[in-house]
């Protein structure tokens, strides 16, 4: 990932990224957040297609929720605003020390193949039987099972 390095900016082109998608997290990251309080502002997202763990193929994550979406699960298009997307458009958990890595590293080309990467190996954190266990225990946790 040659092209990506970590970040604070808040440029309009970040931005406008936060208020398409929330990023993703290591499986790590998202226990952090978890630990730290912020349970019910995150969701079950997912990537598609991918041989994992799962029955249809798809890869299950926890991850900074979509305004609206708080506590329950991505909708079938995941675009929307990002929770964590403060009033004066900065990140709220960037100055906690615990803005998920894909914000850290944005690349502000989100067609680069770096990106796609970053996001990829992200998902890999995630397609592991602890990953899934993290997935299955929030649902609990947000009494979504």
């Amino acid at each position: 990932m040659n092209d990506l390095k970590e970040s604070a900016c808040s440029c309009k082109k970040c931005v406008e990224m936060c208020e398409r998608r929330p990023c993703w997290g290591t499986l790590e990251e998202t226990k952090k957040l978890i630990n730290s309080g912020f349970a019910d502002r995150l969701m079950v997202d997912y990537w598609v297609g991918t041989e994992g763990l799962s029955i249809d193929g798809n890869v299950y994550l926890v991850s900074p929720a979509i305004k609206g979406f708080e506590g329950g699960f991505a909708p079938d298009r995941p675009v929307g605003v990002c929770t964590f997307l403060g009033f004066d458009n900065k990140c709220y958990l960037h100055d906690l020390g615990l803005k998920p890595q894909e914000a850290r590293m944005v690349s502000h080309d989100t067609k680069n193949a770096d990106s796609f990467n970053l996001r990829k190996s992200i998902v890999e954190t995630w397609n592991t039987a602890e990953g899934q266990d993290v997935v299955e225990s929030w649902k609990v946790s947000q009494n979504l099972s």
